[in-house]
């Protein structure tokens, strides 16, 4: 997405489990555990994008809540610039906070409906910075055109503005303290067409700009492409596959990232009919995180499933060209490359 970029991750992420407790309910009267995520890891570098992608229930979300702090690990490691998130004790320290901010799906719900956007803007200026007054409204008026609006637009309310004007106010108002990382949790999914692209556009103009470094989390394949450096591809709390994203969208390895990209809208219904046929699209529903199935948690749903699916969780398997993919497919006599 942008050029040559640190090699050293700024985060890493390790065997992360969260787990969340299922409250209880007339049918189930006992409380059990939701498996949310289920020993990922990840590494993002300073100043690249790392697409995490996946159907709603993969665990992406809480990915992104743990690394920000919100949902706290069962297991496992966060480190950002060398800190280790998962030891600190409630709200993370200032420091840390500046440096990771948040941009979520729906901007209506994120912004104070009775705020003017000055004080939007500026509330984490007062918590951080305590500038005066005409400081303040430099600062705000900056933030705005950085993201395309401009000064008469602060003393206006949220629900003034578009849906792609309001996610500009809330990627303006994650950049207010100069972070180094954001979370990016689905920031156009609730946007039109047309506008996804303008508000892509904007974030990778404001990383070449800025230096910053993202994880964009989202459901559609095709929007981390186009945005991403690498993607990983998560399935039920498990990274199936990763790679550089346009080789694995190019040439997707695992049954699942096969079947995401199957389920791509493209214009030519000839190239449509390919992508759809040969046994690439999943099957049935996605299992509850309450009852994981054993072995590969695809297997329910995958056309290419077997035995050697049914027992161990598979590994992850260096295909080379910097891919990694879990799948028994691609392991010593089981060896069956799918394409």
């Amino acid at each position: 997405m942008n050029g040559e970029a640190d090699t050293e991750a700024l985060l890493a992420v390790s065997d992360l489990v969260v787990k969340y407790r299922s409250p209880r309910s007339l049918f189930h009267l006992a409380a059990a555990d939701i498996h949310a995520v289920n020993g990922v890891s990840l590494d993002i570098a300073a100043g690249q994008t790392l697409g995490l992608v996946g159907e709603s229930g993969s665990g992406k979300s809480s990915t992104g809540n743990t690394i920000l702090g919100i949902v706290r690990a069962e297991s496992g490691s966060v480190r950002f610039d060398g800190v280790e998130l998962t030891t600190l004790e409630g709200k993370y320290p200032k420091a840390i906070r500046r440096d990771i901010q948040a941009v979520f799906q729906d901007p209506a719900s994120s912004l104070n409906p009775s705020m003017v956007i000055a004080d939007i803007l500026g509330e984490p200026l007062d918590i951080h910075e305590r500038l005066g007054k005409a400081a303040r409204l430099a600062a705000c008026e900056e933030l705005l055109e950085l993201v395309g609006l401009s000064r008469e637009h602060l003393e206006r309310k949220p629900h003034e503005f578009s849906g792609g004007q309001r996610q500009r106010i809330a990627i303006a108002r994650a950049l207010a303290l100069r972070p180094r990382l954001l979370i990016l949790d689905e920031p156009v999914s609730a946007l039109d067409v047309s506008t996804q692209s303008q508000v892509i556009n904007l974030l990778e103009e404001l990383q070449e700009r800025l230096g910053l470094t993202y994880l964009l989390i989202a459901h559609d394949l095709a929007v981390v492409h186009h945005a991403s450096d690498r993607i990983a591809v998560m399935y039920l709390g498990s990274i199936v596959e990763e790679g550089p994203a346009e080789e694995l969208y190019a040439e997707p390895a695992h049954p699942y990232t096969q079947a995401l990209l199957a389920a791509v809208p493209v214009a030519n219904p000839v190239r449509q009919r390919e992508r759809r046929s040969g046994g690439r699209m999943s099957t049935g529903e996605i299992p509850s995180p309450l009852n994981l199935p054993s072995g590969c948690p695809y297997r329910t749903r995958c056309p290419h499933a077997h035995d050697a699916c049914v027992n161990d969780h598979p590994p992850m398997i260096d295909l080379g060209n910097d891919r990694q993919v879990a799948c028994v497919l691609y392991t010593g006599d089981s060896k069956e490359i799918i394409g």
